[in-house]
């Protein structure tokens, strides 16, 4: 009978583990996620304070995907188009929309930041599950090596 609990306990913490690798994986796809826009509102960042500068008055490279690029003219120096969620975009002026996109950056950073703790303790109760079940099988294997040699 003890072997049965014991077999109905490994097969639990397995389930268990299970259960949490599906979770991790999930926040680790959420991560890359989250850092994938934070390096692309980054770099929004820095273009709009290139303009706040100055810079690409005369020229500027309009990405158009597949790593093309056209070259423009900026026609309005002080204003960006922004979207602001729900697909609503608004007229801001620049600064804003700059001011918009650093806020927006902070965010997501603590987002990233509670998913990487929540991460950490996920990865943490894996460890334990991995050793109470590694624990659980060795002496499951020792019970059955007893029994076969009585």
């Amino acid at each position: 009978m003890a072997e049965e609990v014991s077999e109905n306990t490994l097969q639990k913490l397995i389930m268990e583990y299970n259960f949490y690798k599906a979770q991790a994986d999930l926040i680790q796809q959420e991560l890359y996620i989250v850092g994938a826009s934070i390096d692309q509102l980054r770099i929004t960042a820095e273009t709009l304070e290139g303009i706040i500068r100055g810079e690409g008055r005369d020229e500027i490279l309009i990405p158009i995907g597949g790593r093309a690029f056209l070259k423009a003219k900026l026609v309005d120096h002080e204003n960006v188009i922004i979207n602001v969620g729900a697909n609503v975009a608004i007229l801001k002026p620049i600064e804003q929309a700059k001011q918009f996109i650093e806020n927006r950056i902070a965010e997501l950073q603590n987002i990233k930041m509670q998913r990487e703790n929540l991460l950490a303790q996920l990865l943490a109760r894996m460890s334990e599950l991995q050793r109470q079940i590694q624990s659980i099988a060795e002496k499951l294997q020792q019970q059955r090596v007893q029994q076969k040699g009585q």
